[in-house]
């Protein structure tokens, strides 16, 4: 089972708020989920998102890319992430705009978009 997690830090207080939605892991599909970012724009300037995916035993307490079991795209410095290690970079993201992620459970990797554009190269889960 994975899960897809939208993750926000808000900064100043270094708590971070995840969302989830879980989905099992099969070797017949391939999913394209989007996620609009819309909010308000003086919270975005306070907060980090990440958007990406974690294995079921993954912690929620670390933004997704940090640990092992874990990938990510995050908004901030635009770096795509496992275990703490950079994948790759693309453009920073905010308020307006669209992140999507594919899950190619076929080939068993992953692969982000900004506003319908590929972001870096697919990451392999």
């Amino acid at each position: 089972m994975l899960k897809l997690i939208f993750w926000n830090l808000v900064r100043q207080s270094k708590r971070c708020a995840p969302s989830t939605l879980r989905f099992p892991q099969t070797n017949h599909i391939t999913l394209t989920l989007y996620i609009r970012l819309d909010t308000d724009t003086h919270l975005w300037s306070l907060s980090v998102v990440a958007i990406g995916l974690l294995q079921e035993q993954n912690s929620l307490s670390e933004m997704v890319g940090w640990e092992r079991g874990s990938w990510g795209y995050h908004s901030d410095d635009g770096s795509i992430m496992t275990a703490n290690e950079l994948l790759g970079t693309g453009k920073t993201f905010g308020p307006g705009q669209t992140v999507g992620l594919t899950v190619d459970a076929v080939r068993h990797r992953a692969a982000f978009s900004l506003d319908g554009e590929p972001v870096g190269k697919f990451v392999y889960l």
